[in-house]
């Protein structure tokens, strides 16, 4: 060893490290603003990139749940000018009742209409205006169902029964629903167990 190396190469004492301090000068006015803008970058909020309210995804999946629903209501709203037509008032009631404990099937669909139009239609005003015409068309004509049913009275429920079909065909129509296509398919949709079509 000679020199405090090591076969020429390697320093045998520690290097001794140097530290340089580099002063800013930045006034009162400076250091303010900066403050200023770093709360405000805190308390703004950032801009959401979550799909809203009537992205594709949310939209679509309301027409999978309630249009089909919806859809599906067809063999019943068909088959009430039957009951008319043969006096079963009680089967006929049974489908318009509007008690809370046991509300008919029509009475419930009062309620996925309106999910629908508000869902699928959201983005649209004059959409929804158009729906919630034919909305309540087919409410009042249930309501005027299960009044008929009551009294028994065939001329009031045939056009009642009437109004009905007619309110539900422009539903369809206007919103074009189609029957469910994965209705009769077994297991789970291909992307979530929460997919609208998955069989339950």
């Amino acid at each position: 060893m000679e020199g405090g190396f090591v076969s020429g190469i390697v320093p045998t004492r520690a290097a001794r490290a140097e530290r340089s301090v580099v002063c800013m000068s930045v006034s009162r006015r400076d250091m303010l603003k900066f403050a200023i803008g770093a709360a405000a970058a805190v308390v703004v909020p950032m801009e959401a990139l979550a799909d809203g309210a009537t992205s594709p995804a949310t939209k679509y999946r309301v027409r999978g749940i309630y249009g089909y629903k919806i859809m599906s209501a067809g063999d019943t709203v068909n088959s009430v000018q039957g009951l008319v037509d043969s006096g079963s008032w009680v089967e006929l009631g049974n489908l318009v009742s509007s008690a809370k404990k046991s509300s008919g099937k029509l009475r419930d669909l009062e309620g996925a209409l309106q999910l629908f139009k508000t869902g699928y239609f959201a983005d649209s005003r004059p959409k929804q205006r158009v729906m919630a015409t034919y909305q309540s068309e087919f409410v009042d004509a249930v309501a005027a169902l299960e009044a008929a049913a009551k009294k028994q009275d065939k001329s009031k429920a045939n056009r009642a029964a009437a109004e009905l079909k007619n309110a539900y065909d422009n539903i369809i129509a206007y919103a074009e629903l189609s029957p469910n296509e994965f209705a009769n398919t077994e297991g789970q949709a291909w992307s979530s167990d929460y997919d609208y079509r998955r069989k339950f």
